[in-house]
């Protein structure tokens, strides 16, 4: 952060955004999205002043995204320029990357009607350019988006292609999420058996991928699932394991919910 800032005074704004550029992966797995936003920001302006459009539409894309992450519908005006600079440029495969990101923000705002026409547009720029990353992530987000509308079979069909997609890749990560994902929706289906089965294989892939805050929203689920079939001991340890992983990772807020779905859930057994 601090050499971001030091590069862009000093005037030397290839540098500057250049740095955190491809840091976004560890950003994430760290849920550190203050420091991503103060860096890109300061990347944006120096993009912009080195005249590098590859550049600003890169940092616009990932800025747009951690903001609506973070719930800011200002991402959504950045991923609109990233859009639009990558069509401009050709830039096929980052074209295909910002039209995911557009129609997660719209899903994650509640408006996912919005969301299915970039999210066709991803999936097809992404199979033109046999970008395999992009498919995954635009049939993980469309799976989404469909299950918010209610269209459950398709979106069921959509999580398990993105799966196998993933796993084809041996990108672990993704692998898990669609599993997480899937998981949702069988626990939502009451179908807890597929649920069980799905998060446990979702936790091994973010352990495998080394992303610990997927480990730990996996794990949270994890628990509550165990816990609703009568699995005490393992929900128990389930949500002790994301307490401690949310705590090392600086969100003491969640930490502080699961212990106290963990003590409810004791209560709840004394009771009985």
């Amino acid at each position: 952060v601090a050499a971001t800032r030091q590069a862009a005074t000093s005037g030397l704004h290839q540098i500057a955004w250049r740095l955190p550029a491809p840091l976004f992966i560890v950003f994430e797995s760290r849920n550190n999205w203050a420091d991503l936003i103060a860096t890109h920001r300061i990347a944006l302006d120096s993009a912009r002043l080195a005249g590098n459009r590859q550049g600003e539409a890169w940092v616009l894309n990932s800025l747009g995204e951690a903001l609506a992450i973070t719930g800011d519908s200002e991402g959504i005006g950045y991923l609109q320029q990233a859009l639009a600079i990558r069509g401009d440029i050709g830039d096929r495969t980052g074209e295909a990357q910002s039209a995911n990101n557009l129609a997660d923000t719209y899903s994650r705002l509640g408006r996912p009607e919005e969301a299915l026409e970039p999210l066709r547009r991803a999936l097809d720029l992404s199979r033109k350019a046999d970008y395999r990353y992009g498919e995954g992530v635009a049939l993980v987000n469309l799976g989404d988006v469909l299950w918010k509308l209610g269209r459950h079979g398709e979106a069921i069909d959509c999580l398990k292609q993105a799966w196998r997609t993933f796993g084809e890749i041996e990108d672990a990560d993704g692998a898990g999420y669609a599993l997480y994902c899937l998981g949702r929706a069988h626990i939502s289906l009451g179908r807890n058996a597929d649920a069980l089965g799905c998060l446990r294989q979702a936790l091994t892939s973010h352990q495998t991928a080394g992303n610990q805050h997927r480990q730990a929203v996996t794990l949270r689920l994890l628990g509550r699932v165990q816990a609703d079939n009568d699995l005490e001991a393992e929900a128990r340890e389930s949500w002790a394991r994301a307490a401690a992983i949310f705590e090392e990772l600086g969100d003491s807020a969640q930490a502080a919910e699961i212990r106290a779905e963990l003590k409810a859930s004791a209560v709840s057994r004394d009771r009985r």
